[in-house]
């Protein structure tokens, strides 16, 4: 069929119409929306958690989201900077050589742990703390960042090695909870899935 040069371009125009709506279509909905989603994580703390603004909390790192959890506890995801040929064998006794030295801490313990198919590096750290997190020692001895009595604290910190990003979940909460928080965190941490697999070791 023949075409005036005036009708073939309207119908140019609707098929260009229809194109970009068809575009719009295929594209709204489709990529990550949360912060949690743009990291490339889900985890399920369950209802006896409440959503933090992620300005009430701090991190090493830039804070994805956080959660206020039973007897004062916390709940933190954060991501930082990749670490080239990461190990998280490595990475977990680094961190604890690091952490033995400040003032407060008690005990802290390293281990490489699988978690969502992922090998990520966890630490274990018993040392002062109002409940909600460890104290700071910048000034050579324990203060609460929120004015709270110094207690003794448990972290719980697993961190997952990406090719663009480090990730971390950390768990704060009063030794004096532990019984009871224990398994709760256990069970927060095997909630944990990752949109794609963690570096487990160096590669050379």
């Amino acid at each position: 069929m023949r075409l005036h040069l005036p009708q073939a371009l309207g119908d140019g125009r609707r098929f260009v119409g229809l194109g970009l709506v068809w575009m719009a279509v295929a594209t709204s909905g489709c990529g990550p929306t949360t912060p949690l989603e743009k990291a490339g994580i889900k985890i399920e703390p369950g209802s006896d958690w409440t959503t933090l603004s992620r300005d009430k909390v701090m991190a090493p790192g830039d804070i994805v989201a956080a959660w206020a959890g039973p007897s004062d506890s916390r709940l933190i995801v954060y991501t930082a900077l990749p670490i080239p040929k990461p190990d998280s064998d490595w990475y977990a006794q680094e961190s604890v050589t690091r952490l033995t030295g400040l003032p407060g801490i008690t005990q802290a313990k390293g281990s490489s742990q699988i978690i969502s198919g992922s090998t990520a590096a966890r630490v274990d750290v018993l040392g002062a703390g109002d409940g909600s997190s460890l104290a700071a020692t910048g000034m050579g001895q324990p203060t609460s960042r929120e004015n709270k009595p110094i207690v003794p604290t448990r972290q719980v910190t697993v961190t997952f090695f990406m090719p663009a990003q480090t990730l971390a979940v950390v768990c704060n909460f009063p030794e004096s909870a532990e019984p009871q928080l224990a398994p709760v965190v256990h069970k927060v941490l095997t909630s944990i899935a990752l949109d794609a697999p963690a570096s487990a070791s160096r590669s050379y």
